[in-house]
């Protein structure tokens, strides 16, 4: 399921949009909405990175916020960041270069996405110190462990376990209330986007990715 990037990636419809800031810290809801663009996002000042808080990935909010200075969205992914607007001036939203082959693969260019422009004026808001508790899965108490391996066919398309999708086959059987642990590995050379829909989860460890998302974040 190869796509094409677009040639241009609009914000709300609209191409390179100047949002003017309201108050002296925005939330920013990002949802990547393209078919096939892998969009590592940063907000910079005169070419300089800033730094944002995240407070929300898919599943709803982070028990605190995490600081960081870019954010990598899959097509589907979202993401709600704080962002500091006291500081008179403009922020840019732009989409870094960035390579779903993995280092040394082409990359896509740096492209501004919109603009942010503080008045001046905007008084200080604090920044939450926590936002909503999330109680910690044991992984002694889990059932099964699962391994899931990622991979391609060869002929464009993506496997799961060797397997391409098909809606009539089902892989897996799990019993209702309980609770397994899912080793998820991506052996292809590109990319692999992975999610479920109506179950969440915890992650317990990553490797091997250039951005790490908290462990309290579920998806």
């Amino acid at each position: 399921m190869f796509t094409r990037t677009g040639r241009d990636v609009l914000v709300n419809g609209a191409t390179r949009p100047v949002i003017t800031a309201r108050t002296g810290r925005t939330r920013l809801r990002l949802l990547n909405a393209t078919a096939g663009d892998h969009l590592l996002l940063a907000l910079t000042r005169d070419d300089e990175p800033t730094t944002a808080h995240l407070i929300a990935t898919d599943s709803g909010l982070l028990e605190r916020p995490v600081p960081l200075t870019e954010i990598l969205l899959a097509p589907g992914e979202r993401a709600e960041i704080l962002v500091a607007t006291t500081a008179p001036g403009r922020l840019t939203l732009r989409a870094l270069p960035y390579s779903v082959y993995g280092p040394g693969g082409q990359r896509t260019p740096d492209r501004p996405m919109a603009a942010i422009d503080i008045p001046a004026g905007l008084g200080p808001v604090e920044l939450p110190a926590a936002l909503l508790p999330v109680e910690k899965i044991d992984p002694a108490s889990a059932v099964r462990t699962r391994r899931i391996l990622l991979d391609g066919a060869g002929d464009g398309t993506y496997t799961i376990d060797g397997r391409t999708f098909d809606h009539h086959r089902v892989d897996l059987h799990a019993s209702l209330y309980t609770l397994e642990i899912w080793e998820v590995e991506n052996i292809h050379i590109m990319d692999h986007p992975f999610h479920l829909h109506s179950y969440a989860v915890q992650v317990q460890n990553q490797r091997a990715l250039r951005w790490i998302a908290p462990a309290s974040s579920c998806a």
